[in-house]
């Protein structure tokens, strides 16, 4: 998710080694330098195929597949400015 100057993701997986992702990354697309946002809080379970969307001043992480195969049905809401979790993770 595109917001300013900086890129923002979130999980995903490596198909080379089968390795899933629970990190948030920004990329500064100006600098072309990455930062790994530390979170507070609880944050989502590693995951693949996931929905990113924007939201006040945060973002949405929904759905996906999780290392298990399992389709997931939770989402979370994380604070971008702050680098922060501004709400829980709620599950199915």
């Amino acid at each position: 998710m595109a917001v300013g100057h900086r890129l923002f993701i979130y999980g995903g997986r490596n198909y080379l080694t089968g390795h899933y992702y629970d990190e948030f990354h920004v990329l500064d697309v100006r600098s072309h330098t990455w930062t790994r946002l530390d979170l507070h809080g609880r944050a989502p379970r590693a995951r693949t195929g996931h929905a990113i969307a924007p939201h006040a001043r945060g973002m949405l992480v929904f759905g996906g597949l999780s290392v298990e195969a399992d389709a997931l049905g939770d989402f979370a809401l994380l604070d971008l400015f702050d680098g922060a979790m501004a709400g829980t993770v709620m599950d199915e």
